[in-house]
């Protein structure tokens, strides 16, 4: 992880990263955080601002692409269910006026 610098598994990496973006957001204190969250439109991957990330047409489903050096590949469909162990989707969403 990026922020804490804990070994997160691949498939645990958007819901891990989602739940610093989210103590950061709501300004609960993260005592692990070696590296603070950017305010300011922090990426799902390594909490950090300035990494795009953009949904790209693929046939009749959208392809999460990102910009960042972290960034992992995923199904848009698998990550927006969450569940007891994963409660964080953390899904990049389609912006309206685009």
């Amino acid at each position: 992880c990026a922020v804490c610098e804990k070994r997160v598994k691949h498939k645990a990496l958007c819901s891990h990263m989602g739940g610093h973006i989210l103590r950061t957001q709501l300004g609960v204190q993260d005592d692990d955080v070696r590296t603070p969250v950017s305010m300011i439109d922090p990426c799902g991957f390594c909490g950090q601002s300035g990494h795009l990330a953009k949904l790209i047409k693929q046939k009749r489903t959208f392809q999460p692409q990102s910009s960042c050096p972290q960034a992992i590949v995923f199904s848009l469909g698998a990550a927006a269910n969450s569940s007891k162990a994963s409660p964080s989707t953390n899904v990049p969403i389609r912006c309206q006026l685009c």
